[in-house]
């Protein structure tokens, strides 16, 4: 990396007989200079770094006589919302935001291996 130094204090029983390249000590500052640059511009505030800014994170009701143990999420083209579970049920939930009525769970099918992925086609 840093040639001069080589070319100055070689090691001991070799000898240095073309110039070592300079690039080491140019790509050395080059990549450090990402580092001194600010994340924002100036007179801009920072970004929030909270997870409500990126996706917002809604409860839903799940009644007592169900193990949810969700593997797998797929949203319905008419806005049911398909979860699959490790214990390999898979359930339908009717109004899963919860607009004007709690969701329903309907048990679509049963007796699937750890199901891990759900996907509609």
């Amino acid at each position: 990396m840093f040639g001069w130094i080589a070319r100055r204090f070689p090691p001991r029983g070799v000898a240095v007989t073309a110039p070592m390249p300079r690039i080491g000590l140019i790509a050395c500052v080059a990549c450090a200079l990402p580092a001194w640059t600010p994340s924002v511009g100036v007179g801009q505030a920072p970004l929030p770094r909270t997870a409500d800014y990126y996706y917002q994170i809604t409860p839903l009701p799940v009644p007592a006589d169900i193990e949810l143990e969700v593997g797998g999420l797929a949203t319905l083209p008419n806005g049911n919302l398909g979860v699959a579970t490790r214990r390999g049920e898979l359930f339908i939930v009717e109004n899963p935001a919860g607009e004007g009525s709690e969701p329903h769970f309907r048990l679509f099918a049963s007796g699937l291996h750890n199901a891990l992925g759900l996907a509609w086609r």
